[in-house]
């Protein structure tokens, strides 16, 4: 028995070593492994983190670039307001005219006609002023506020809404930016 005893010594001691060698190529596979998927998990972080970075870059560029145009908008509207406001005040004046201003300003735009047979139709509040102190050619018909001259087929419109409404209309950029330096 000491044949078979040696052949199944010899069978487990090779058995051994190979299943020492499988447990050690295992180990080796698996180390090997392990390593491979770190190095896969720091370049997978690598690029999570640097991706992250630029969306956040690209996000603090748009959240500023936002904020510009909200503040140009403010501006710009904050602008508009105020020339909507000089416009008003000017209407506001035009409606606030003395006898004698109205008077003054009717004048120089009946000057301007050069028709002396002109007709003038005035507002309500100062045709006894206009009455009084020229010798305007005055129509029976009357207006809320401002003055037609009217001589031939022309008619000057002296509606001072309308007057300060087209100016409002031609007032543009290149005034824009001299009234606000820009």
């Amino acid at each position: 028995m000491s044949n078979i005893d040696n052949i199944i010594d010899k069978i487990k001691s090779d058995s051994d070593i190979a299943a020492q060698d499988i447990i050690e190529n295992a180990r080796e596979e698996a180390k090997k492994l392990l390593e491979d998927t770190e190095k896969n998990a720091k370049l997978e972080a690598e690029n999570i983190i640097k991706n992250a970075e630029e969306e956040a870059k690209n996000l603090e560029s748009k959240i500023i670039e936002n904020a510009k145009l909200k503040a140009r908008d403010n501006v710009l509207f904050n602008r508009n307001k105020m020339v909507d406001r000089i416009f008003d005040l000017a209407r506001e004046k035009f409606h606030n005219l003395t006898e004698d201003e109205y008077i003054k300003y009717l004048e120089i735009a009946f000057k301007k006609v050069g028709d002396e047979n002109a007709l003038v139709t005035v507002a309500d509040r100062y045709k006894d002023a206009v009455s009084k102190k020229t010798d305007l050619n005055l129509s029976d018909k009357s207006l809320d506020e401002g003055f037609l001259i009217e001589t031939g087929d022309i008619t000057y419109n002296g509606n001072f809404n309308e007057l300060v409404d087209m100016e409002y209309y031609r007032f543009d950029k290149h005034y824009f930016k001299e009234l606000f330096n820009d």
